[in-house]
C-alpha cells in the first residue's frame, strides 16, 4: 500500500492591503511684545524698528506625516476552491483507483466487463466523471508505449476539465529495477535501488531523470522511492530496497524524493505500514 499526503499545488495567494494616513501640520505664531522707554511714555525710532523686525519674524514647523501600519488579510486560495466544491467532488478528490483501458475511450470487451463490475461504468472517461475522480493510477494493462501514455494522460486531463473537475493526479509505479511500468523510447531503464545504494548523488540524478521523463508523459505522481528496510535481496521487496541499514536507506530515500520533486513530480515513499 502506498502512503502519501498530496496537496495540490496552490495558486498564488490573494492579499488585501488597507492603509490610513494622518497629516499633522503645526505652525508657529509671531510675537509682538514691547517695553516702555522713559518716563514720558514715548518710543524711540530704534525701538520701533526692533519691534517691527520682531513682528515680521515667523517660526514655521515642518509638516509631520504619520502613516499607520498596513493591515493584511490573507485569503487561502485552496479554501476558496473547496468552498465551491460539492460533497461528491470533495470525496472524489481522495480517490485514485485503477481502471482498465489504454485511453479514455479505448477499452476492450474484457476491460468493459472489468470496469463495469468494479464501478458501474465502462470507460475511464465515464469513471472519471461518474465518481468525480481526483486521480488515476496506471498499472501494466494500461501501458502500451510512452507515446500512448502521453495521449492517455492528456485525454484524462481534458476529460476532467470538460466535466468541471480540478486537474488530475496521474500516477505510476516507476521505481527502477524490476518495477518500471512504463518502458520504451524516451524512458531510461534505471537500475535497482539496491544497485544505487550508498551514492546519494547518483540516486538524486537518477530520480531527477525519471521525474522529468514521467512529467513529459503527463504523469505527475511517482510511487517511489521504496523506503522499506530489508535484509535480503530476494522476496517481494528485495533489491527494490536500498538495504538493511536504516541510516543508509533514509539518506537514499531523501535524495530520491528530492530528485523527483526537482522535476516537479510528487514522490510517494512506500510501503506502509511496511
Amino acid at each position: 500500500m502506498h502512503c502519501g499526503i498530496l496537496r495540490r499545488s496552490g495558486r498564488p495567494g490573494v492579499a488585501l492591503f488597507a492603509g490610513v494616513a494622518f497629516l499633522l501640520i503645526g505652525a508657529g505664531c509671531g510675537s509682538d511684545e514691547r517695553s516702555p522707554s522713559g518716563v514720558d511714555g514715548t518710543t524711540s525710532s530704534s525701538e520701533v524698528a526692533a519691534v517691527a523686525s520682531s513682528a515680521a519674524t515667523t517660526t514655521t514647523t515642518e509638516p509631520t506625516t504619520t502613516t499607520a501600519e498596513p493591515t493584511t488579510t490573507t485569503i487561502d486560495p485552496v479554501e476558496v476552491v473547496i468552498e465551491t466544491m460539492t460533497m461528491q467532488d470533495k470525496i472524489g478528490q481522495m480517490l485514485m483507483p485503477v481502471v482498465r483501458g489504454t485511453g479514455v475511450e479505448a477499452v476492450t470487451n474484457a476491460d468493459l466487463a472489468y470496469n463495469t463490475a468494479l464501478s458501474g461504468f465502462g470507460t475511464p472517461a465515464e469513471i472519471v466523471d461518474g465518481y468525480r475522480l481526483g486521480g488515476i493510477m496506471y498499472l501494466g494493462p494500461n501501458v502500451e508505449s510512452p507515446e500512448q501514455i502521453e495521449r492517455f494522460s492528456t485525454d484524462l486531463q481534458r476529460t476532467a476539465a470538460e466535466v468541471g473537475l480540478l486537474p488530475m493526479f496521474i500516477a505510476v509505479d516507476q521505481e527502477g529495477g524490476r518495477v518500471q511500468r512504463i518502458r520504451g523510447d524516451g524512458v531510461t531503464d534505471v537500475a535497482s535501488a539496491r544497485s544505487l545504494a550508498g551514492d546519494a548523488d547518483l540516486v538524486y540524478s537518477t530520480a531527477l531523470i525519471t521525474g522529468r521523463e514521467m512529467r513529459d508523459l503527463g504523469v505527475n505522481v511517482v510511487f517511489a522511492p521504496v523506503a522499506d528496510v530489508v535484509r535480503s535481496d530476494v522476496g517481494v521487496i528485495g533489491n527494490r530496497s536500498y538495504g538493511s541499514d536504516p541510516a543508509v536507506v533514509s539518506e537514499m530515500v531523501e535524495s530520491s524524493i528530492a530528485g523527483l520533486q526537482e522535476a516537479r513530480v510528487a514522490a510517494v515513499a512506500k510501503h506502509w505500514p511496511g
